[in-house]
């Protein structure tokens, strides 16, 4: 049976997104989190009980106006840096399914593992036959992260393009490398795979876990879809390509470098 492609973003579902429901969350100044709640609970109420109330676009536009003001010039790390501290937690995965995504990516990757964009929480557990090394964008997602004894590193991999290399990893590096909700935040994702084929063993394996309908939307660079993931791996030199689904929305994809 193939695999259903995701039910990616309309315009209409994106605006929607963005203009209400994760900015409610995570996207408020926090001074205004208790008043965009209240406006929240209205609006949803609204939508429930009379969705043509004219009082429906009114309460959007005083939450949009309660949002953290645009990012302008800022860089990737100084948005995820500004993004970071005002989150609680991270919603990778949410609570119900990161039991899952722990066993399941703690299961499959052993030996030295970079953990890239593992923001605030960690799906690898430890273990006597893994060594794990923390990447992401954000000092304060790193403050948080857990697991002390792990090495951190803070890295915009938005800045590997055009044969760039990230400075700090050598050839051959890791047995794999894991993504857990940031494929769609990555600018150039040809370049950065070209990179995980340099720092990866041979037979090493790169692992995503995606939901197309849940991230930082401010924050995303592209729209995830399986085809498009498993094209660009592809196209770098990755093989052996295997992709699943697990609580109908959530994608599990592998790849591995070439054995020689």
């Amino acid at each position: 049976m193939p695999v259903k492609e995701p039910v990616v973003f309309t315009p209409e579902w994106d605006k929607w997104m963005n203009m209400y429901w994760w900015m409610v969350d995570y996207s408020v100044e926090p001074k205004n989190k208790a008043e965009a709640t209240g406006l929240s609970f209205e609006l949803d109420k609204l939508l429930k009980s009379d969705p043509q109330n004219c009082r429906i676009t009114a309460i959007i536009e005083e939450l949009r106006l309660l949002r953290v003001r645009e990012s302008g010039e800022l860089s990737d790390m100084e948005q995820w840096d500004r993004t970071a501290l005002w989150l609680p937690d991270d919603i990778g995965g949410g609570a119900n399914n990161r039991a899952f995504i722990t066993d399941l990516l703690s299961g499959e990757c052993q030996g030295v593992v970079l953990e890239a964009m593992c923001g605030f929480h960690s799906y690898l557990l430890p273990s006597d036959s893994r060594e794990v090394v923390a990447l992401d964008y954000s000092t304060e997602a790193l403050k948080r992260y857990p697991f002390p004894e792990r090495k951190r590193i803070r890295c915009d991999l938005n800045q590997v393009f055009s044969g760039a290399e990230i400075p700090c990893f050598t050839p051959e590096q890791f047995d794999a490398v894991t993504f857990c909700f940031g494929f769609r935040c990555l600018a150039y994702p040809p370049y950065l795979f070209m990179e995980l084929l340099r720092i990866l063993r041979p037979g090493g394996m790169v692992v995503f876990i995606e939901n197309p309908k849940s991230g930082y939307l401010d924050l995303c660079k592209r729209e995830f879809c399986p085809r498009t993931c498993k094209a660009l791996l592809e196209e770098v030199g990755f093989t052996s390509y295997s992709i699943s689904v697990f609580n109908e929305d959530y994608y599990h994809i592998t790849a591995h470098k070439p054995r020689l």
